[in-house]
């Protein structure tokens, strides 16, 4: 891990603290937020080293702390006014806050269902809850451990012979399983900070990630099993702000529903943003200009959440059969995950052609030091 790299976080934290320091002045959380905003997409930007794992967990950094910030300019100057460094450092790093925290009087704001129905409370995290999530913890390490090797070791060349089904099939399967991999390595590294922090500030463990393989369709995986803490930021960040521009609020009163026409284009508005937010991402890290591939696979995920949607609504309407219901939870399961599969190439392609994987000792998995 080179020193350069070690910027990226103390300029994310030194960014934090400046933040917290204007919300505290007479200005309003946008206008507070906006610089910093800027400041964390455009710093990144200058070279800091090479492309590896550690680069890419800073880039995590930028993007949970970028995040944080767009969504702390939702709220209320008044609200924030009042908050403690503590209280700050809470809601930024986890999304839950103790009863004495004044975020409990911004009550405007949507719930957080899917991240509370599945938080741990704090008193519930006794000895025994803690040793079983380190064994826990040790067997996902060993299993994302062997995913990698397998890859490293029989990926030789990742790219499949033209017109070569079994080629092409490895190669599919390859590419899920590096998927599985990286949902493992953001699993295993929020939980470690998520619960370090929970026990620090007192307040409820929330995962980070919710069985995604079991999804019963592209929209439950986005919505409720993938990554439910940027999910958050982007529902508060991006969705949210959108549905207000139609002039609707949230939570939305009693009878007043949200037109589908509104809703889809406010996922599809919320897909492209983590298109482009990706698209960034891989131009910081490897230098390299991007040629849309981030940006195809989340629209591919858009186009389909939208689908999605639509043909329940239509075999519902004219046929009076709800899907839902209807289709057996193994088919939707396995729908799910052809569709993941199929279009796991257009996200992983960047990473494949950089060779982040085989730059490392097979046994060390993605932890060690290059072998170049």
């Amino acid at each position: 891990m080179s020193i350069a790299t070690l910027q990226f976080p103390v300029v994310a934290l030194s960014t934090t603290l400046m933040h917290y320091a204007v919300l505290q002045q007479d200005i309003s959380p946008m206008a507070a937020t906006i610089p910093f905003l800027l400041f964390n997409i455009i710093i990144p930007m200058i070279r800091m080293g090479p492309a590896n794992i550690w680069t890419l967990s800073a880039m995590a950094v930028y993007l949970s702390s970028a995040l944080r910030y767009l969504d702390v300019a939702q709220l209320q100057k008044e609200v924030v006014h009042k908050w403690s460094f503590n209280d700050y450092c809470e809601y930024m790093i986890s999304f839950e806050v103790s009863d004495k925290s004044p975020k409990k009087a911004e009550d405007k704001k949507e719930p957080l269902r899917t991240m509370q129905q599945r938080a741990v409370p704090y008193e519930d995290m006794t000895y025994d809850y803690l040793k079983k999530e380190a064994i826990t913890l040790l067997i996902k390490f060993f299993v994302w451990n062997l995913i990698l090797m397998h890859i490293i070791l029989n990926r030789k060349d990742w790219y499949p012979k033209p017109y070569e089904i079994a080629s092409s099939l490895s190669f599919m399967r390859d590419c899920y399983l590096l998927g599985i991999a990286c949902a493992m390595a953001l699993d295993m590294s929020f939980t470690l900070f998520n619960h370090a922090s929970s026990l620090y500030f007192k307040i409820p463990f929330v995962p980070i990630m919710n069985h995604p393989y079991l999804a019963t369709s592209v929209g439950d995986f986005w919505s409720n099993r993938w990554n439910l803490i940027v999910h958050n930021n982007l529902r508060r960040g991006i969705f949210t702000p959108f549905l207000r521009s139609f002039g609707y609020t949230l939570p939305l009163p009693k009878g007043v529903r949200i037109a589908p026409h509104v809703l889809m284009m406010g996922a599809f508005a919320t897909f492209l943003f983590s298109g482009i937010f990706h698209e960034w991402m891989i131009f910081v890290m490897f230098e390299l200009p991007t040629i849309g591939e981030q940006l195809s696979y989340f629209l591919v995920q858009g186009i389909m959440s939208t689908l999605e949607i639509v043909v329940k609504k239509y075999v519902l309407k004219t046929f009076g059969i709800n899907l839902e219901k209807t289709i057996p939870y193994p088919i939707k399961i396995v729908y799910t995950n052809m569709v993941m599969i199929l279009s796991s190439p257009l996200f992983l392609n960047p990473y494949i052609r950089e060779n982040l994987l085989t730059k490392y000792h097979p046994g060390y998995a993605l932890m060690w030091k290059p072998s170049y």
